[in-house]
């Protein structure tokens, strides 16, 4: 038991001295004499920056620039600070939180902030891609649903089609005939059908119609069934008789849907039509955080870092 306390005696002792170097670093007064970086709003900050940095050391400059850079935009790609200087910071649009945070600073402190800001930003690009990572697989999840749902749809073949035409009461009648073979993998309890009918020499084309059949006894896989309906969507051609519509018109009859157990629908009644693009989007944000990851790995591309470490390897 003495010696638990004494371990956590001592682990407080340490964590303590470890404290209090933090509060000397960051709390105490700076040394007479060092330069500071005026950014706060009675001074123009171009102007504070210039004096700023021509009383510090000539090497600390560029380093310092590329940290205030970093601090300002978050950029964690390093080519993007090549050959950056004073100008292209001054250039910038900067916000009163990061005058805020740079005002009063010490060359140091400015270096010590940009690589905090540089661990959080690589945190924040992890964080961002496990984000992105799991909405990718909830897309690609609906998209393998979606495209096993179309080729489910895609098994119910129509067959046998035919269109007889009668005359009827007031115009001509257009019965439609077909059989439904079921090549899908489900059973089927409904199906919606969809016509259309074609002038071969008219202007016109007639609006679809879709009718929708539901039944009990369900159409099996590998087997089929036969319908016959009417089409209420035929046109009227005038000056053609009824034996000529046949010549004149072609017609078309399309599953566009169809109904399982509980009448549930085989495909949904809005499709997602955005899931590609958005899976396509996500893919290209994907790869550029995996490029900003490899690309600030080596943490010494980076002018700010390099200097705080020179002499030591990471």
């Amino acid at each position: 038991m003495r010696d638990k306390v004494s371990g956590w005696f001592k682990r407080g002792v340490v964590a303590f001295f470890c404290l209090g170097l933090a509060g000397m670093w960051s709390g105490c007064p700076k040394k007479a004499g060092t330069p500071v970086l005026r950014a706060n709003d009675s001074n123009d900050f171009n102007v504070s920056l210039a004096n700023f940095l021509e009383k510090i050391s000539p090497d600390e400059r560029e380093p310092v620039v590329h940290a205030l850079i970093l601090i300002a935009t978050k950029d964690m790609d390093p080519a993007n600070y090549t050959g950056k200087t004073a100008r292209d910071l001054q250039s910038l649009t900067l916000d009163e939180v990061f005058k805020f945070g740079v005002n009063g600073k010490t060359s140091s402190e400015i270096l010590h902030q940009a690589q905090r800001r540089f661990l959080e930003g690589r945190q924040t690009l992890d964080e961002e891609l496990s984000g992105v990572r799991s909405q990718l697989d909830g897309i690609r999840a609906k998209l393998e649903t979606q495209t096993r749902r179309e080729e489910m749809l895609n098994g119910l073949l129509v067959k046998d089609f035919n269109v007889l035409y009668e005359m009827g009461p007031f115009k001509i009648m257009a019965y439609v005939n077909f059989r439904i073979n079921n090549q899908s993998t489900t059973q089927v309890y409904g199906l919606t059908f969809r016509t259309q009918f074609f002038g071969k020499t008219a202007q016109s084309v007639s609006p679809t119609e879709d009718k929708q059949v539901s039944f009990e006894d369900p159409i099996n896989p590998g087997s089929g069934r036969d319908f016959r309906f009417l089409a209420s969507n035929c046109p009227t051609l005038t000056g053609v008789a009824t034996n000529g519509y046949r010549e004149q018109l072609q017609a078309s009859v399309t599953v566009v849907n169809a109904s399982l157990d509980g009448g549930r629908p085989l495909i949904p009644t809005i499709p997602d039509l955005q899931l590609e693009q958005n899976r396509d989007d996500l893919l290209d944000r994907e790869a550029e955080l995996l490029r900003l990851l490899d690309v600030s790995e080596e943490r010494r591309s980076f002018s700010f870092w390099s200097y705080l470490n020179r002499g030591y390897e990471n």
